[in-house]
């Protein structure tokens, strides 16, 4: 068995389905980094979301606005999960 712990000091997180969608619900209206991990590849670098990418920690800044705001798909290079990283 395996199992991870994230302690945030908020409440905002989201964990993907099985087919890769998710939500955070009632985010603040402005700008946020997000962090992208995966437990095979660790921090998700190189994944693209329309123009944006991820960074070497799997950082990316995305500007929420009022209402529901729906991203692009997230593009993944294979390589990723090869595993070497």
């Amino acid at each position: 068995m395996r199992g991870f712990l994230l302690l945030r000091s908020n409440p905002y997180m989201a964990k993907t389905d099985k087919d890769g969608r998710f939500a955070i619900e009632n985010l603040p209206v402005g700008r946020h980094e997000f962090r992208l991990w995966h437990e095979r590849a660790g921090f998700l670098r190189n994944v693209t979301i329309g123009s944006l990418a991820t960074d070497s920690k799997g950082r990316l800044a995305l500007t929420i606005r009022e209402g529901t705001n729906k991203l692009e798909d997230a593009r993944l290079i294979p390589s990723v999960f090869d595993s070497g990283k």
